[in-house]
Protein backbone atom coordinates (compact mmCIF):
# COMPACT_ATOMS: atom_id res chain seq x y z
CA UNK A 1 0.00 0.00 0.00
CA UNK A 2 3.22 2.19 0.66
CA UNK A 3 4.12 2.24 -2.98
CA UNK A 4 0.59 2.94 -4.11
CA UNK A 5 0.30 5.93 -1.46
CA UNK A 6 3.48 7.23 -2.36
CA UNK A 7 2.41 7.48 -6.23
CA UNK A 8 -0.75 9.19 -5.56
CA UNK A 9 1.14 11.67 -3.39
CA UNK A 10 3.39 12.20 -6.71
CA UNK A 11 0.59 12.68 -8.68
CA UNK A 12 -1.08 14.89 -6.20
CA UNK A 13 2.11 17.39 -5.91
CA UNK A 14 2.00 17.12 -9.67
CA UNK A 15 -1.70 18.33 -10.44
CA UNK A 16 -3.34 19.84 -7.52
CA UNK A 17 -1.93 23.17 -8.37
CA UNK A 18 -3.85 23.41 -11.59
CA UNK A 19 -7.75 22.29 -9.39
CA UNK A 20 -7.03 24.52 -6.16
CA UNK A 21 -8.01 23.41 -2.79
CA UNK A 22 -7.37 20.40 -0.55
CA UNK A 23 -7.99 16.74 -1.55
CA UNK A 24 -10.46 14.79 0.16
CA UNK A 25 -9.90 10.95 -0.62
CA UNK A 26 -12.39 8.50 -1.84
CA UNK A 27 -12.04 5.00 -2.27
CA UNK A 28 -13.59 2.29 -2.54
CA UNK A 29 -12.49 -1.51 -1.78
CA UNK A 30 -8.44 -1.46 -1.84
CA UNK A 31 -8.82 1.99 -3.14
CA UNK A 32 -10.31 2.81 0.41
CA UNK A 33 -7.34 1.43 1.91
CA UNK A 34 -4.60 3.14 -0.09
CA UNK A 35 -6.67 6.23 0.58
CA UNK A 36 -6.27 6.24 3.91
CA UNK A 37 -2.84 5.55 4.05
CA UNK A 38 -1.89 8.46 1.29
CA UNK A 39 -4.17 10.67 3.41
CA UNK A 40 -1.90 9.36 6.49
CA UNK A 41 1.13 10.34 4.62
CA UNK A 42 0.12 13.79 4.24
CA UNK A 43 -1.84 14.51 6.86
CA UNK A 44 1.60 16.59 8.54
CA UNK A 45 2.13 18.54 5.12
CA UNK A 46 1.35 22.04 5.75
CA UNK A 47 -0.54 23.88 3.02
CA UNK A 48 -3.08 22.82 -0.20
CA UNK A 49 -1.73 19.01 0.09
CA UNK A 50 -3.11 18.54 3.86
CA UNK A 51 -6.62 16.47 3.03
CA UNK A 52 -9.52 17.53 3.98
CA UNK A 53 -10.70 14.21 4.75
CA UNK A 54 -11.13 10.37 3.71
CA UNK A 55 -14.87 8.33 3.01
CA UNK A 56 -14.11 4.84 2.31
CA UNK A 57 -16.92 1.99 1.39
CA UNK A 58 -16.24 -1.32 1.99
CA UNK A 59 -12.65 -1.22 2.68
CA UNK A 60 -11.42 -4.11 4.40
CA UNK A 61 -8.99 -1.90 7.03
CA UNK A 62 -9.20 -4.42 9.55
CA UNK A 63 -8.27 -7.24 6.62
CA UNK A 64 -10.19 -9.31 4.58
CA UNK A 65 -11.74 -12.82 6.52
CA UNK A 66 -11.16 -14.78 3.09
CA UNK A 67 -7.07 -13.96 3.22
CA UNK A 68 -6.77 -15.37 6.90
CA UNK A 69 -5.24 -18.61 5.75
CA UNK A 70 -7.02 -20.26 9.06
CA UNK A 71 -10.15 -19.16 7.47
CA UNK A 72 -9.69 -21.65 4.52
CA UNK A 73 -11.62 -24.82 4.12
CA UNK A 74 -8.96 -27.40 2.11
CA UNK A 75 -10.47 -30.02 1.07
Amino acid sequence: YWDQAAVVRERLTEDLPSYGGSPLFVGHSNGGIVSRWAAQDLSGTPGPLQPRGVVTLVSPHRGAPLADPRRVALG
